[in-house]
């Protein structure tokens, strides 16, 4: 699997739950909400890179497969960007899996470097879910509303189901 990655500085832009559902579900705005949009601190030093899956000596002649998200952090120096002189973050989706695990191997999260979930792809999930679930246009956008607001609150569990 190829991996896409980025780094870059940016200032803190604190949101309500409700403020980026509105954003996601394109509400009408008010006009003071729309001139803060305006505020919004811009990305700086941003680069961006693809990586591929690569070959590696094991050290006893073997070759191992090193995924494109290790060689990624490994590229961006995740260990400088998370160092104890600035505050860092790493976004990833909502699927539990290797992008998490392999973010907590090479960042060390605590008070000043957080996970941030891409709240979009995550929300393609929910989506997902409630077109199964529901059946009208109306039903699905509410049962996503619903629990996109219930996500982005921290109020949710997470549940493994056995299939």
């Amino acid at each position: 699997m190829a991996t896409v990655s980025s780094v870059y500085s940016v200032d803190p832009h604190v949101r309500t739950p409700e403020e980026i559902t509105a954003a996601l579900f394109r509400d009408e705005r008010d006009p003071k909400a729309e001139a803060a949009d305006r505020q919004r601190p811009k990305p700086k030093n941003k680069n961006t890179t693809a990586h591929f899956p690569e070959q590696s000596d094991d050290g006893c002649g073997k070759a191992i497969s090193i995924s494109g998200i290790h060689v990624a952090m490994a590229d961006h120096g995740a260990n400088q960007f998370a160092s104890a002189s600035r505050a860092g973050a790493g976004g990833v989706d909502g699927r539990p899996g290797e992008s998490w695990e392999t973010l907590k191997l090479h960042l060390n999260f605590g008070a000043r470097t957080v996970p941030v979930l891409d709240a979009a792809r995550a929300l393609s999930y929910v989506w997902k879910a409630a077109s199964l679930l529901k059946t009208s246009d109306a039903k699905q956008k509410a049962f996503t509303r619903e629990r996109l607001l219930r996500i982005l609150r921290g109020d949710v569990q997470a549940r493994r189901f056995r299939v």
